[in-house]
């Protein structure tokens, strides 16, 4: 990440009557898109639809979630 990027993060931890918003570059950054990707969606279960999506035995998707390909399939 950068280091320009990384101070004005640093701003957001503040206490509450000093803290500053998000920068808006944590919308449009790669490196906070990569950074998310890897401490959200790659360390814990991660929540892909309703089971009414795939009601019947064998139903199944094949889709990416964060770059990653995921195959569901109803048991």
């Amino acid at each position: 990440m950068r280091d320009d990027l990384r101070d004005a993060l640093s701003a957001v931890t503040a206490p509450i009557d000093t803290a500053a918003t998000l920068p808006p570059a944590v919308y449009v950054d790669a490196s906070v898109a990569e950074l998310e990707r890897d401490a959200v969606f790659r360390t814990s279960w991660v929540g892909v639809g309703r089971s009414d999506q795939w009601k019947a035995p064998g139903d199944y998707s094949a889709l990416k979630i964060a770059g990653i390909p995921v195959i569901i399939v109803r048991d």
